[in-house]
């Protein structure tokens, strides 16, 4: 079974745990191939939380998990400041089990990250940098997870929303089947699991798979421009056309289109300017 597939049996298996919710779990696998991040936004009891954990626990790796509050503070994210080293008068942060060292996290009620914490999470979603005693550090973080309950409120917060590339609505369940599946299934945790080697062979697949399209577009692009110009593209002893000589039959055309519209429109010698005018023919 290759990379894909793998992947491919995992989204199944999570449509199966999660109905309705098809967009945000093609999405969120989406996101993690592409090494992004993805905003959940919906009321209360939606199972957006369950969701993403169940989506970030599936790969493998180091994982992490805070709800935020509007006291929460840095060391919940980045880890508290080392006392020996400040006794040494550096500023560094013990980061052990916390973001810096993490492949997945999920930061619920996400939005409500005071600038204390903003400064350093922007740097980490859009960078995949960490600056601790002022050196910055590549964390592995592979994608973050973001869930709210309602939309950021204020221009300090449009920054984070920018960083997450996806975001989706997630509401209620609408049909009672769907809803006594959730009450009655166990945990939501998903039974196919994925090793980060694994993961990075189909991040591998992906990225050939997209430069083999961008060839294709330019070399569809360049066959279309060419189609356009009535000839094969230049190569190194062609000449191009000037504009103006390209532009010469268009210009001819125009003229005599004016001509035939002039000769139409005047009013045959003998009527009035404004009776009509009464043609004769053979």
């Amino acid at each position: 079974m290759t990379e894909l597939e793998q992947i491919q049996k995992l989204r199944a298996d999570l449509m199966s745990r999660f109905p309705e919710r098809r967009e945000a779990i093609d999405g969120s696998l989406a996101a993690v191939l592409a090494g992004e991040h993805t905003l959940l936004v919906g009321p209360p009891g939606s199972g957006k939380s369950a969701m993403v954990r169940a989506i970030a626990q599936a790969f493998g790796g180091v994982y992490f998990e805070r709800l935020l509050t509007k006291f929460a503070t840095p060391e919940e994210i980045f880890g508290p400041v080392s006392l020996r080293a400040l006794e040494q008068d550096r500023y560094q942060r013990v980061t052990t089990g916390k973001l810096p060292e993490a492949h997945f996290a999920v930061i619920d009620e996400v939005f409500k990250a005071n600038s204390a914490i903003l400064n350093s999470l922007l740097t980490a979603m859009n960078e995949k940098v960490f600056h601790n005693d002022g050196a910055p550090v590549e964390i592995p973080l592979i994608s973050l997870f973001g869930a709210s309950n309602e939309l950021p409120d204020g221009k300090e917060l449009e920054a984070l929303f920018d960083r997450f590339l996806l975001r989706f609505d997630v509401q209620y369940l609408l049909r009672p089947s769907s809803f006594r599946g959730v009450l009655l299934a166990p945990d939501p945790t998903p039974s196919v699991s994925l090793s980060l080697t694994t993961l990075r062979e189909a991040q591998a697949q992906v990225k050939g798979s997209q430069s083999r399209m961008r060839r294709c577009r330019r070399s569809s692009r360049s066959g279309t421009a060419a189609r356009r110009r009535g000839s094969s593209p230049p190569t190194g002893g062609g000449r191009r056309r000037s504009r103006s000589s390209r532009r010469a039959p268009i210009s001819l055309a125009r003229r005599a289109r004016h001509r035939r519209i002039s000769s139409c429109s005047r009013t045959p010698s003998g009527a009035s300017p404004g009776s009509t005018p009464r043609w004769r023919t053979s």
